[in-house]
């Protein structure tokens, strides 16, 4: 079906042409609105953001910024996840994720958004009483740690230290 007729001067429409441009004409001024309508939505933020996160992170970094921020811009809709297991982003549909560096996928990308984590190897004096003191990361062989794993059946967490500047990773089992 011809929709235009061509000569070597000028382009006009055919019979079908007109036809067709005022049945498809509404549709096209409805589509240039909804484009304007979503333009001005765009100079304010709007929407629902989806966060996974740790509880102390979230506690720490997170609500401080996420309670001010919807605060300032009631369009904006925030769920926050703390489930304590890493999540899939995409499979979940989360929008980003608060995590420990060492927990980052290969092709996500990191913003630090706190300082560096220092943590510490602890026990109770009453333990300590019944065993002996570990000097040495090799040394806690023999005691009772806490073991902690970030996924169902992912690996046990290794232990990291820091003995005169050289970083000493501990495997525990």
């Amino acid at each position: 079906m011809r929709l235009l007729n061509r000569s070597s001067r000028k382009v006009s429409l055919s019979d079908a042409g007109e036809q067709l441009l005022g049945a498809v004409s509404p549709g096209f001024q409805q589509l240039g609105a909804r484009i304007e309508e979503l333009r001005t939505m765009g100079e304010r933020p709007s929407g629902l953001i989806r966060i996974t996160s740790s509880i102390p992170a979230t506690r720490d970094f997170l609500w401080p910024i996420v309670s001010q921020m919807v605060r300032d811009d009631p369009d904006i809709r925030v769920e926050i996840s703390s489930e304590g297991r890493l999540s899939d982003l995409a499979d979940d549909r989360f929008d980003c994720a608060i995590r420990l560096g060492e927990h980052l996928g290969p092709d996500m990308i990191a913003v630090p958004i706190g300082p560096q984590l220092q943590m510490a190897a602890v026990a109770s004096q009453g333990y300590l009483a019944t065993r002996r003191t570990p000097a040495h990361p090799d040394d806690l062989d023999g005691h009772d740690c806490i073991l902690m794993r970030h996924r169902l059946n992912g690996p046990i967490y290794d232990w990291e230290f820091e003995i005169e500047g050289a970083d000493v990773v501990k495997k525990l089992a």
